[in-house]
């Protein structure tokens, strides 16, 4: 084992892409350090930035290391940090840690961050067991796809997204915490062109696309996102260089999709009310080699233990009695 470590160790510090830069960022005649590198593996990976005050030793770390399968992340900023006379360290480390900046989400984020303010798991329902509220936004004009960027966030908003596997801050406040909301939209395209739509079914009112990570309509000259996949509320692949999803239908002023490559959800299968933005998953088995097709006015889910069938009109008379 010794000779194994001694083996990989040239090839991972190769890998992280140390950085030391030495310089005042304050002008106070002091040099400041500033180290960053990248760390990670086959599933997580992130940006680690550590910069140091000359004068006061100060320390302030922040990194963006998550799972490949979550297409946002967010990123809290300590309150130290945010003082006036830190304002240039604050600077330093956005340059070094962060994307592009937005001042808006645009449609698809938006709808995740609505979609994770504004759902429920359902316990006593015969059919679902999750709803998701997210009115569509619809937006003039050809459907554009989202870029890797990121946004401020605050209050109830970051207070909603925020998840980590470690301990939470003792300094984090739900009510005064400010922080970044990245979002690697980059994942719904698949090609050098940054093209990733695809139409899959249409009628004489709709048109309806997918990307690898999300569905979007088209009605007349408008559009509106309708899903993106979530790995905290919907599931999603757990490398996003894969696609979520999976086999789409349209029936009526509904879409039916399965999730694919998300082997954790068990390729959930989901129900959503076009005009009202209205998701539900269908409280099924945890078979994640199941497939779903529709004959006449059923669904039919076949797994590998057995085939269940509902009625399309019970299902969708479900989905308009719940209450989020």
């Amino acid at each position: 084992m010794k000779y194994i470590l001694t083996f990989l160790l040239p090839i991972i510090a190769f890998s992280q892409n140390y950085k030391t830069t030495n310089k005042d960022f304050n002008n106070d005649g002091d040099l400041d350090t500033l180290e960053s590198y990248y760390d990670g593996g086959s599933s997580f990976g992130g940006t680690y930035v550590t910069l140091i005050n000359g004068k006061t030793k100060d320390t302030f770390k922040l990194n963006s290391f998550g799972c490949f399968c979550d297409i946002k992340e967010t990123i809290l900023i300590p309150p130290k940090l945010m003082e006036d006379s830190n304002k240039p360290f604050l600077d330093a480390i956005k340059k070094e840690l962060l994307p592009e900046k937005w001042d808006t989400p645009e449609a698809s984020l938006q709808w995740l961050i609505t979609s994770n303010m504004n759902y429920k798991k359902l316990k006593d329902n015969t059919y679902f067991d999750l709803i998701i509220n997210t009115p569509p936004k619809w937006i003039s004009g050809e459907i554009k796809l989202p870029k890797t960027y990121y946004i401020d966030v605050k209050g109830e908003t970051l207070d909603k997204l925020f998840f980590t596997n470690g301990k939470v801050p003792d300094w984090y406040n739900p009510l005064t915490t400010e922080g970044w909301l990245i979002y690697y939209g980059h994942n719904h395209f698949r090609n050098k062109n940054e093209n990733g739509l695809l139409m899959i079914e249409k009628s004489p009112a709709y048109k309806v696309f997918k990307s690898s990570q999300g569905v979007i309509l088209k009605k007349d000259n408008s559009y509106a996102w309708l899903f993106v996949a979530d790995y905290g509320i919907t599931g999603s692949p757990e490398k996003l260089r894969r696609d979520a999803i999976g086999k789409l239908k349209l029936v009526n002023n509904y879409i039916i999709i399965q999730l694919t490559n998300s082997l954790n959800f068990s390729n959930p299968i989901f129900i959503i009310d076009i005009e009202k933005g209205i998701t539900v998953r269908l409280n099924d088995d945890e078979d994640y080699k199941k497939i779903y097709k529709i004959e006449k006015d059923e669904i039919i889910i076949e797994t590998t233990l057995n085939t269940k069938s509902y009625l399309l009109k019970d299902l969708f008379k479900e989905l308009n009695k719940i209450e989020l």
